[in-house]
């Protein structure tokens, strides 16, 4: 019998760890794991999933922080053959009680700073790093995993006001990860930035590909974070949202050592492709591909030529069909824009606990003899230009990307209209570039008086994730109206009178000094995100920062307070409040 499966990703990863066993495969700034320690962690994890009795097709939960043992706890789950569903402890407990509830987990492995984010449940927590320290009894036994049993599951925004989780199988994830290896220079994966959360599938692209040709893993909290890193690390590889990455180009390049910069999740200025490519990165690569078939389905390098014209969606990964539809399912002519349709091996096994949703986005293939296969409708409308490129025209629905993060704006605007005081609610994006932020229109009942917008932020905050926050709130004595009764969007007020609770350093204030770091700081954050006014505890991230904001802000805030503050202070502290907390004792002396 053979000792791996050498197809697989589990034996992919046995043979690079036996290959180099002391290789550092996972790190981060202050540490790292070799592959036999890596590997020691993950077995050890898939034996307490498995001593446990865990079925093979119940999901385990991950919510830890952004350590190496992260990735060994999921390298665990995928090594037992079992399902991970990645969870984050800056969501709402609410919705993470839904996501396990949904998806039928049952055990949650954390680390000791997440437990607590877990709310009471019928599931079990277990304790990750306990189960790592008993890494000393080898490596597991062979196993076959079932090809289409499910690897991940991932979920998205979805228009029910609830999210929608995507069930994504081992044959996929294996044919996408042996797909990218043999795509991209074998030395790109020297140092791979690992910087998305597990939260979105991208993920998977920035960690999986490395391990399995014998690279290594760098484990940040965020994009953010490259902008300030030690000259000994050397990143090789980043993977990114075009909008993210503009950003952190803008006033310096990436470190030398970059080999290779991978832009997903949202269109792609060609500014960028020329900023990145004047920089001295040698390869820029464009890839397209919504969760439901499995990170990647299409894929380009961009060169000179993609610098002023639209950029190309690629071609398709092994395995996986491309078509252009029109309505009725026909193949349209190149030129003619048609709905993107998705087939072939990369297509997930669709959104198991919503079976109406399902039979509607995944649909059998007419263009295939073989019965049975699939194909998912994505909603995004694109054409074949005269030279036989695929670019990307736009969406089909009101489902949009703000930063990479894929947004329903129905499951905003349903949490909206379950709040008492409100009678109906429309979402929409504002501002351009980086700069997009979430702009909730309100219509208010008939009963009492209208919603704050204190009362508003706190009922959403409870329901959704951060990237969902609107960034401002406008009242409206009646929403536009097509003739049908649906919400008219294209009439909605473009510059709307803004509901406002006050200002920054308005009430609650301690003191005159805290007041007035309050405002100064308000007014610099209201400049840079060129809003009319910040309240001390919006979330900055919601109105539209970005790290080329924090390096504004940064700026005006040495030129203005005489302060100098640096990048990590600014990130942890993302309200005015919490700013000024920082940096009181700071200021005072500044005043003397």
């Amino acid at each position: 019998m053979p000792r791996h499966d050498t197809e697989s990703i589990a034996g992919l990863l046995r043979s690079a760890g036996d290959r180099n066993p002391q290789a550092v495969a996972v790190r981060t700034l202050d540490r790292e794991l070799t592959y036999r320690e890596l590997l020691g962690k993950a077995d050890a994890i898939a034996r307490r999933l498995d001593a446990l009795g865990v079925p093979v097709d119940e999901p385990v939960g991950l919510l830890l922080r952004r350590t190496p043992e992260l990735i060994a706890a999921l390298l665990g789950v995928l090594l037992s053959g079992r399902t991970y569903l990645p969870l984050d402890a800056a969501h709402p407990a609410d919705r993470i009680a839904f996501l396990l509830a949904d998806s039928g987990a049952r055990r949650v492995l954390v680390d000791q700073d997440c437990a607590g984010s877990v709310p009471p449940g019928p599931w079990t927590l277990i304790d990750a790093d306990a189960c790592m320290a008993d890494d000393h009894e080898g490596a597991l036994p062979f196993r076959t995993t079932i090809p289409g049993s499910t690897a991940l599951v991932i979920y998205t925004s979805g228009t029910t006001g609830k999210p929608k989780g995507c069930w994504i199988t081992h044959r996929s994830l294996d044919n996408f990860v042996r797909w990218t290896v043999q795509h991209c220079p074998r030395d790109t994966f020297e140092c791979s930035v690992a910087a998305t959360s597990l939260c979105f599938d991208f993920s998977v692209a920035e960690i999986l590909p490395a391990l399995v040709v014998g690279g290594s893993v760098l484990v940040l909290n965020n994009h953010m974070e490259l902008a300030d890193l030690p000259a000994h690390v050397q990143p090789t590889q980043i993977n990114g949202v075009p909008s993210v990455l503009s950003d952190l180009v803008r006033d310096r390049p990436l470190p030398s050592s970059v080999r290779l910069v991978t832009l997903g999740g949202e269109a792609v200025p060609p500014s960028l492709v020329a900023r990145l490519l004047d920089s001295g990165v040698p390869l820029v690569r464009n890839v397209y591909g919504p969760t439901e078939t499995t990170v990647v389905a299409t894929s380009t390098y961009l060169t000179r030529a993609d610098t002023d014209r639209t950029c190309s969606l690629g071609d398709p990964v092994d395995g996986v069909e491309i078509y252009l539809v029109d309505d009725t399912f026909r193949p349209v002519p190149d030129g003619t824009v048609g709905e993107l349709v998705i087939g072939g091996i990369g297509v997930s096994n669709g959104y198991p606990r919503l079976a109406a949703l399902t039979a509607s986005r995944f649909v059998a293939d007419p263009f295939s003899k073989n019965p049975g296969r699939r194909v998912y409708r994505t909603g995004d409308h694109a054409r074949r230009t005269e030279d036989g490129r695929l670019v990307f025209v736009g969406r089909r629905d009101h489902q949009v990307k703000i930063r990479g993060v894929r947004i329903e704006l129905s499951e905003i605007e349903q949490v909206l209209m379950s709040h008492p005081s409100v009678s109906t609610a429309a979402v929409a994006v504002a501002g351009t570039g980086p700069g997009q932020f979430l702009l909730a229109y309100i219509w208010p009942a008939d009963h009492g008086d209208p919603p704050t917008v204190a009362e508003l932020s706190a009922h959403v905050k409870a329901e959704l994730p951060t990237a969902l926050w609107p960034a401002h709130y406008a009242l409206l004595d009646e929403l536009p109206r097509t003739t049908n009764g649906k919400v008219d969007r294209s009439r909605l007020p473009r510059e709307p009178q803004f509901l406002s609770d006050g200002v920054p350093g308005a009430p609650g204030v301690a003191n005159e000094e805290v007041a007035l770091l309050e405002r100064r700081l308000g007014e610099i954050w209201a400049s840079a995100l060129k809003v009319p006014a910040v309240r001390r505890d919006d979330n900055i991230y919601t109105l539209g920062g970005s790290s080329l904001t924090l390096i504004r802000v940064r700026a005006s805030i040495a030129a203005e307070l005489g302060m100098e503050v640096p990048m990590s202070v600014l990130i942890d502290c993302p309200t005015v409040a919490e700013l000024a907390t920082e940096l009181l004792d700071e200021f005072l002396l500044t005043l003397t």
